[in-house]
């Protein structure tokens, strides 16, 4: 296709649009031709949304990840931080006092690499990463908070009888589950206790909440302890 009489900020946006479409790009290198296009032809986030088929949002999170410090963009390229988790580093990093922000980030990626070696598997959800750069940002702005104080003899010994509860619980749903009958179909068997158990279904969908928000704090309480075991 020969294109006569392009000027050569239109040579240019051909070029990378082009380079944009190859395959085996990183993420970084498409964040770095998005730059480009912006800031030498000229475009705004929204046009190069559209031209490339993307949603400003993703534009936005390309975007985000060319304020990471070198360190971190290789990281990102190589993988070992998703898009989605260079990101979160970004946006917690930006909280921290611009002379600060290089040493947040070597933070961060110090108590990233340290918390993948020691989780099962080597890998951290984006809510861990957020985490661990939210703590490390707000070590730049806030004095150390004192140690977390150790639980009373009345904590431990509501925990333990908590725990025996959950466990005695934990059993009684194992039994209702074959009382249900292996047999029977989730849809089906929901259908009957709607229409012959009303109490019950109330008191599934109870559970149902409860769980859910215990399960929340459970999360969270997870993701400090491993916080401080990085710190």
């Amino acid at each position: 296709l020969v294109r006569p009489g392009l000027d050569s900020v239109a040579q240019l946006e051909l070029s990378i649009t082009e380079n944009l479409q190859r395959e085996g790009l990183t993420p970084i290198d498409e964040a770095k031709a998005i730059h480009a296009l912006i800031e030498k032809c000229g475009h705004t986030q929204k046009q190069v949304a559209k031209r490339l088929g993307l949603s400003v949002a993703a534009v936005n999170v390309k975007l985000s990840l060319l304020k990471l410090s070198p360190a971190l963009q290789e990281d990102v390229a190589k993988g070992e931080l998703t898009e989605t988790q260079g990101r979160e580093v970004a946006r917690a990093t930006a909280k921290a006092p611009k002379a600060e922000q290089p040493k947040v980030m070597a933070r961060v990626r110090e108590a990233v690499h340290k918390a993948k070696a020691e989780k099962l598997g080597g890998k951290l959800s984006t809510k861990d990463v957020k985490t661990i750069a939210k703590s490390a940002a707000s070590k730049a702005t806030k004095p150390q908070a004192s140690a977390p104080k150790p639980p009373s003899k009345d904590e431990l010994a509501s925990a333990a009888k908590y725990a025996k509860l959950v466990e005695h619980v934990a059993g009684k749903v194992r039994e209702a589950g074959s009382a249900a009958g292996h047999a029977a179909s989730g849809p089906r068997f929901a259908s009957v206790l709607v229409t012959q158990q009303p109490a019950a279904v109330d008191a599934i969908l109870a559970l149902a909440d409860y769980w859910k928000r215990v399960a929340g704090f459970v999360g969270e309480a997870k993701r400090q302890k491993l916080v401080s075991k990085v710190r």
